[in-house]
């Protein structure tokens, strides 16, 4: 009986656990110049690497987020500069001068708590 009560209180905290972390309908792509996405319900986190390019001093990062309900954290750094650090509900978009190092590239994190909405983010040639 207590191993089948320790059993029941496990799984019932691993489907709450599991429940409250569910991203659904996530459509988009990324690639070494942008990332792009649509999501009906986003919790949790996801990371992506956008690559400057090599031949500019300065370079310039354009991102947009569209969120209709919810909230979406979007977090743009270059090493361990931060570059942007937004909580996005309702509507941003801007761009980021950005100084460009061989090689170097900026890291996108996006954060979702039960957002809604879209967003975009692209290094500008």
């Amino acid at each position: 009986m207590k191993i089948k009560n320790q059993l029941l209180a496990f799984l019932f905290i691993v489907s709450v656990t599991w429940g409250c972390s569910v991203t659904r309908d996530w459509a988009g792509t990324s690639n070494e110049n942008e990332s792009y996405a649509s999501f009906s319900s986003f919790n949790g986190t996801q990371k992506f690497r956008l690559v400057l390019p090599a031949n500019k001093q300065t370079s310039q990062v354009a991102y947009k987020a569209d969120v209709q309900s919810g909230q979406l954290q979007l977090q743009i750094t270059q090493g361990r500069t931060v570059l942007l650090d937004k909580a996005v509900s309702g509507s941003a978009s801007g761009q980021l001068p950005v100084r460009v190092a061989a090689g170097k590239e900026v890291e996108l994190t996006l954060t979702g708590q039960a957002a809604k909405g879209a967003y975009r983010v692209e290094v500008l040639k």
